[in-house]
């Protein structure tokens, strides 16, 4: 049985006040704890108790306490991936950059709606490829938090994939797949010559190698800044970039 009343803060003078309501409940029946949650609202308040009571009768209730944030979640997918290639860590790394903003969300409020916002808002920052790629990472944590009871749904795997938007074709656009992609041009690649003549401006150190690394192996990135030293094999002699 649940009892849902106003709690009055010090020097509230009642009537029609803004003091919180406090819901006094015991989640799980008479023989489980007994809980107070307090909420803005009567209706908020009417509205987690009836939340609760469906879960509890479904099987799916958790104990708030023992929910952890989304910050918690991510690091313990991540340290379980430690046997993965560097490059590919490094990858997951800057996914979970990116999620950033659900780290302090405790992952029961976390749902569909909050997930498709946060990927419309990396879809003004980054291409679709790589959202994509951001909210597989997020399926594969909420996999990690249901293992574990700490989620009872993946919210990151209801929701909806970003498309890439379809491209009209006219007399004068090139052929594309089905896709919508199309083969690159050679005047949108930097030619042999051009790509010497940076690798001439640049200063030697970290933008030289930088350039040079990326334009000799066509490697990503994130790639190739995971590389460290120990991955390097300099042929005896080799002068430096």
């Amino acid at each position: 049985m649940s009892k849902i009343s106003r709690r009055h803060v010090d020097g509230c003078a009642g009537g029609k006040c803004k003091c919180p309501w406090r819901l006094d409940y015991r989640p799980l029946g008479l023989a489980g704890p007994r809980k107070r949650i307090e909420f803005p609202t009567k209706g908020e308040a009417e509205a987690h108790a009836a939340e609760t009571s469906v879960k509890v009768s479904r099987g799916e209730y958790l104990a708030p306490e023992k929910i952890p944030l989304f910050a918690k979640a991510a690091a313990d997918w991540l340290e379980g991936k430690s046997a993965y290639h560097p490059a590919t860590l490094q990858g997951w790394r800057v996914h979970l950059r990116h999620l950033a903003k659900l780290d302090t969300v405790r992952l029961d409020r976390i749902d569909v709606v909050m997930i498709e916002r946060v990927r419309d808002d990396l879809l003004t920052q980054l291409g679709v490829k790589t959202v994509s790629g951001i909210m597989t990472t997020l399926t594969a944590i909420f996999k990690l938090a249901m293992r574990r009871t700490w989620a009872t749904s993946n919210p990151a795997a209801l929701a909806e994939r970003p498309k890439r938007p379809k491209m009209e074709l006219s007399g004068d656009d090139e052929a594309q797949d089905s896709s919508g992609l199309r083969a690159v041009r050679p005047d949108e690649v930097l030619s042999a010559d051009e790509i010497r003549r940076l690798l001439d401006e640049a200063e030697h150190g970290l933008y030289r190698t930088l350039f040079a690394t990326v334009a000799t192996t066509g490697s990503r990135l994130e790639e190739v800044y995971a590389l460290r030293w120990k991955d390097v094999e300099l042929a005896q002699g080799q002068g430096r970039l």
